[in-house]
């Protein structure tokens, strides 16, 4: 990976955002199909951009699906789901998610 986007990851990381390798590399496979589809002429230059911005979208998502299957499990008595938020998410993505 580019120094630039490894330098991108290192700074989600000492945030508090656990992100591994593969993930990063599958959300720079997904920006550049977003490029080739919006036909983005300078693609390295545009990729840190999108990059950055793409992970951040990762970890919104990830907090949002992790919120939505505690208020379900809530929902059918799985009993005190509140509980395990902060075992289940990071303390960022519980930030994300308002957990």
């Amino acid at each position: 990976m580019r120094e630039e986007l490894q330098n991108i990851v290192e700074e989600y990381r000492k945030n508090g955002y656990p992100l591994e390798d593969k993930e990063a590399e599958e959300i720079k496979e997904l920006c550049y199909r977003k490029m080739e589809v919006a036909n983005i002429e300078d693609k390295e230059g545009y990729l840190p951009l999108l990059f950055k911005d793409m992970v951040k979208e990762h970890f919104f998502r990830m907090a949002v699906n992790a919120k939505s299957i505690l208020m379900m499990m809530e929902k059918e008595g799985e009993g005190n789901v509140r509980d395990m938020q902060t075992d289940t998410l990071s303390p960022k993505m519980s930030e994300c998610a308002g957990a």
